[in-house]
């Protein structure tokens, strides 16, 4: 700031400097035509244009400028957007304003995380972990609700002697994710095949909705991810540990909501990392951009 005064105050010197060093002479200037009045513009009035505020990078970003000012606190934006991630609210029931510029779910989720171990408001905790638990099933309750990839063929056509689900099932598929994925007491049906990659002793798996089996345009995405494991973690096991992972594809109607994919980390450290992919994600890119 000191440079810029120091700099605007030089010019105005310099500026001032030549208007007292010029010719004393009373006649004009040679080449030097005077202006008439009809010559003089008119002057201009110039309406300042307001800049509009540039859209919060992601939902991390707009939970902090609406809790700064005052808009939500802490436990209602996250129980907000965890309800909006789930599908419970449309997204123009959360009061998010013009947007963010990434949808991407995985610092908020982290933030619900960490609230759920050391918030301050019992029942948000409560509720967090409920929409947590909703959102991002165990690796384990998938596994009750899955069949093995190797009985399901890559055009999606079940083996011979393997029953199809039933359309009774898979409206029952999409009720967990509605209602939550009940445990292994309860009776389990069928709702995804489970691919799996083992790579340096951990087992990573990919779990696909069976409701998408048969669906050409959809079935690359299965192999792509399941490609894009095996290339990602030879890239960043150089880097140090990479632990177990599970990919989910949600077939949960998300009311609008815009992000692709979530959730790179989490606190269980019996779990494996869940990662979440929605319907979006499959829409938006080729199976090449979008691995």
């Amino acid at each position: 700031m000191k440079n810029s005064i120091a700099n605007f105050l030089s010019a105005m010197f310099i500026l001032a400097l030549a208007g007292c060093t010029a010719s004393e002479s009373a006649g004009p200037v040679p080449g030097f035509v005077a202006p008439t009045a009809a010559s003089i513009p008119e002057s201009v009035t110039v309406i300042p244009t307001s800049v509009p505020e540039p859209l919060p990078a992601g939902y991390t970003d707009l939970l902090e400028k609406k809790v700064t000012s005052g808009e939500w606190t802490l436990e209602s934006g996250l129980v907000t957007l965890l309800r909006m991630f789930a599908g419970e609210i449309q997204v123009s029931q959360a009061g998010l304003g013009p947007g963010v510029m990434a949808t991407e779910g995985t610092g908020v989720l982290q933030l619900a995380e960490q609230y759920v171990q050391s918030g301050s408001v019992q029942a948000t905790r409560d509720e967090l972990a409920r929409l947590i638990n909703l959102l991002i099933p165990s690796e384990e309750a998938l596994q009750e609700y899955s069949i093995p990839a190797d009985q399901v063929t890559s055009l999606g056509r079940r083996t011979p002697g393997l029953a199809a689900p039933s359309n009774q099932d898979l409206l029952r598929c999409d009720k967990l994710w509605e209602n939550g994925f009940p445990n292994r007491a309860l009776p389990s049906f069928p709702c995804f095949q489970a691919g799996k990659r083992e790579i340096d002793g951990n087992i990573h798996r990919v779990f696909y909705p069976l409701a998408w089996n048969g669906d050409e345009t959809r079935v690359p995405y299965y192999a792509a991810t399941l490609e894009a494991v095996e290339e990602s973690i030879a890239v960043y096991k150089a880097l140090g540990t990479v632990k177990r992972i599970y990919i989910v594809f949600s077939t949960l109607d998300y009311r609008g909501f815009d992000a692709t994919t979530y959730y790179g980390w989490y606190y269980r450290p019996s779990e494996a990392c869940p990662i979440l992919i929605h319907l979006v994600a499959t829409t938006r890119n080729d199976p090449i951009a979008f691995k």
